[in-house]
């Protein structure tokens, strides 16, 4: 638990980085040309002598000729999207105005500072190995420039007429990039006069270089180049491509006789190109299949088997930017250990493997994106070595799984974090009377947020969702009706707030076939209480302002009650003051379409708007349930009692029956009857009941002869409130 909790501190500390942050955004902004260019280098280097020829052959080789076109314009040009991407993710992060400045200003400074003077300009410089010089550039060209904009003589403002605030801003930008290319420039001349470097690459190779100086090909600068590698990755950076050149220069392949013959291999013929690709990078970086295994058998999550699956068909072939980056792995402290602490293991299992002459050295080229096995098989021209590569992928996935729990653990408390979160907000809104705008949340809010939308479409399509029902009782205790109300479990997350499931649902454009789930469960559920029941009974469902204003809501709900037959039992609909504000004829037309197929029509939260009264006069309703708030301060405000006798006195002149909502105590219930109003909900008779618990409930109340009730103690009434919820 001590070592979870230094975890998570850890997690908590590298978020504040905003630049590390940023540059996670970056590097996933980039992963559809990285993917291309993956993609490309695997379908032109598959080892598959029939197809090679194909390629080469067909259509004049202009399927070849494609490929290396594709390659050329992602993996060559790599660092300039990352230029563009990075530096605008950190502007986004930092609220920067106008957009656009700092990937301009990064990449000005990082053709001056890259550019080789003595030979001139050259697209080299976009390279894919020149990763960690595009990194520094954007991080420090953006430090120096933050703190130039805040020096007011640096700023140009105009104040024109006709000159808007983008343009405004961007000349004050004129200025401090100005003085920052001179800056990068002026450094980048005096490195090259005084101390010989004439790029910042050389600079940045040669510093890297010296990690390996002296140690040549030994175990030694292989676990450092692996630990490096992975280092890199963990911060965003592809440390493979980042260290390619070292890789080819320190590992390249040397075939001896004594290597050829399997028998007494130094580590100069074991340690290889070979070695790292075919026995340490399974599934890329991080030795990623293990991973990738290791979530399919341990966690169960739709997201995350989605996101495996995804990744598997790619990571087969050792390219593995979606797990990296989607999972995440990339600045995720949970995964930082086993992502680093494989690979260096199964390099030592590797390496004890050859040099004890169990599996012949890995002295053959292979293609990088050579599949497992395979690779093991052509890397050392035996089986024994696909059989090590399979032994190193079971250690790999032994040392994921814990790992992999504890990050589904940390996953599941911080999505039930969000969660409440998004549930206040929504509380806020419905309290501020403004609609949430939930679909505009970004970060691990905005994740939640589409991973609840993406379940709700999945348990809505497979049926998932769930109808209880609230009784309706009156003054004597008998059952006049329910209301059905809405209850969504997630697994492993519990009851949503009822109505955070309705925002999903508005935003993600299903409303229309959620209400046609609810009024089709209702509809089935009321052939059921009609078996037990001969009395006139109503069970009512809710209608959304977006269900009242589709024009095919009569056709829907028509279809719906063809295919039931609710004998003796009324469908009600409760519509909000809200609907009518949607569309106010259209409204009525559609009450009076939905009042024509024998449904009842019911005006809920009646008595606190602007012009509740007003819709009254057209006599579209059977009922009207009174506004929560004024039954709760029923007790202590007594303007609420000359309210509701108002009320109940208007209805009884216009035919409508009054329902009070919130009903919790007998002393709410007996004020409420001297008033008038005699049909109650609330928990002083019960909360909403599952279909048979409801029932049984009707059961009962409506075969007892004291009509008694009394305050439930149910737990669910405790879990959620609100308009939608009705407690």
């Amino acid at each position: 638990m001590r070592a979870e909790s230094i975890i998570k501190r850890t997690v908590l500390f590298f978020d504040r980085f905003t630049y590390l942050n940023a540059l996670r955004n970056g590097m996933v902004a980039a992963i559809p040309i990285i993917m291309i260019g993956s993609f490309s280098i695997l379908l032109l280097n598959l080892p598959v002598t029939p197809y090679q020829n194909f390629i080469q052959n067909s259509i004049g080789g202009g399927i070849h000729f494609l490929l290396e076109t594709l390659i050329t314009c992602t993996m060559n040009f790599l660092v300039l999207y990352l230029l563009i991407t990075i530096s605008q993710s950190y502007e986004r992060l930092l609220n920067l105005q106008p957009q656009g400045i700092l990937p301009l200003l990064s990449l000005c400074v990082y053709i001056t500072f890259s550019m080789n003077y003595a030979e001139g300009f050259s697209v080299i410089i976009f390279d894919k190995t020149r990763l960690i010089d595009c990194i520094l550039i954007i991080f420090l060209a953006s430090q120096v420039y933050l703190r130039i904009i805040r020096i007011r003589y640096f700023r140009i403002f105009l104040y024109s007429e006709g000159a808007d605030t983008v343009f405004n801003a961007s000349m004050s930008a004129i200025l401090p990039i100005t003085v920052i290319t001179c800056i990068f420039a002026f450094i980048k001349i005096g490195f090259w006069k005084f101390a010989g470097i004439t790029d910042l690459n050389s600079f940045s190779m040669e510093f890297l270089s010296r990690f390996f100086i002296g140690e040549e090909r030994s175990l030694g600068s292989l676990l450092k180049f692996v630990f490096l590698v992975h280092a890199f990755w963990f911060f965003g950076i592809h440390g493979s491509n980042l260290l390619e050149n070292i890789a080819h220069t320190l590992f390249a392949p040397t075939l001896s006789h004594g290597a050829a013959a399997g028998m007494n291999a130094s580590a100069h013929e074991v340690i290889t190109k070979s070695f790292i690709d075919g026995f340490v990078l399974l599934g890329g970086a991080g030795t990623t299949l293990c991973l990738v295994l290791a979530l399919i058998i341990i966690d169960k999550r739709r997201n995350i088997r989605s996101l495996a699956s995804l990744a598997s068909s790619q990571i087969l072939f050792n390219i593995n930017e979606i797990i990296i980056y989607g999972l995440p792995i990339v600045l995720n402290m949970m995964m930082l250990i086993p992502f680093i602490l494989v690979p260096l293991t199964v390099t030592l299992i590797s390496y004890v493997a050859f040099r004890l002459g169990l599996v012949p050295p890995p002295i053959y080229h292979i293609e990088w994106t050579t599949p497992i096995f395979l690779s093991g098989f052509i890397a050392t021209a035996s089986i024994r070595g696909a059989i090590l590569q399979g032994v190193n992928l079971i250690a790999g996935i032994l040392i994921y799984a814990p790992f992999v729990k504890l990050n589904k653990r940390h996953y599941y408390d911080s999505v039930k974090q969000n969660i409440d979160k998004l549930t206040s907000i929504v509380k806020t809104a419905e309290t501020d009377g403004i609609p949430p705008e939930l679909r505009t949340l970004t970060g691990s809010l905005g994740s939640v947020y589409r991973m609840l939308t993406s379940e709700l479409m999945s348990d809505l399509k497979n049926r998932k969702l769930e109808l209880n029902y609230q009784p309706q009782v009156n003054y004597y205790g008998r059952v006049i009706g329910f209301e059905a109300l809405l209850r969504w479990r997630v697994k492993d997350y519990g009851l949503i707030y009822p109505p955070l499931t309705i925002v999903l649902a508005e935003e993600a454009n299903i409303m229309a076939e959620l209400g046609d789930f609810i009024t089709d469960q209702a509809c089935s559920d009321i052939e059921k209480i009609a078996d037990i029941s001969h009395e006139d009974l109503c069970v009512s469902i809710n209608f959304s302002a977006s269900q009242i204003s589709d024009p095919k809501l009569k056709t829907r709900v028509e279809n719906i009650l063809a295919r039931h037959s609710l004998g003796g039992i009324n469908l009600g609909i409760e519509i909000t003051e809200q609907s009518f504000l949607a569309s106010s004829e259209l409204v009525r037309f559609q009450l009076e379409s939905l009042k024509n197929l024998g449904i009842h029509i019911k005006l809920d939260d009646f008595g606190m708007g602007h012009s509740s009264l007003l819709y009254l006069q057209n006599n579209h309703f059977d009922e009207i349930k009174l506004d929560g708030s004024l039954v709760r301060e029923l007790t202590e405000n007594p303007r609420c009692s000359n309210i509701i006798a108002s009320i109940v006195h208007l209805s009884q002149s216009l035919g409508f029956i009054v329902l009070a909502e919130f009903v919790d105590t007998e002393k709410q219930r007996q004020i409420l009857h001297e008033l008038g109003c005699d049909c109650y909900q609330g928990y002083y008779y019960s909360p909403a009941l599952p279909l048979e618990e409801a029932i049984e409930y009707f059961k009962a109340m409506n075969t007892g002869t004291d009509g008694s009730a009394a305050v439930s103690d149910s737990p669910e009434s405790n879990e959620v409130s609100g308009p939608l919820s009705r407690k």
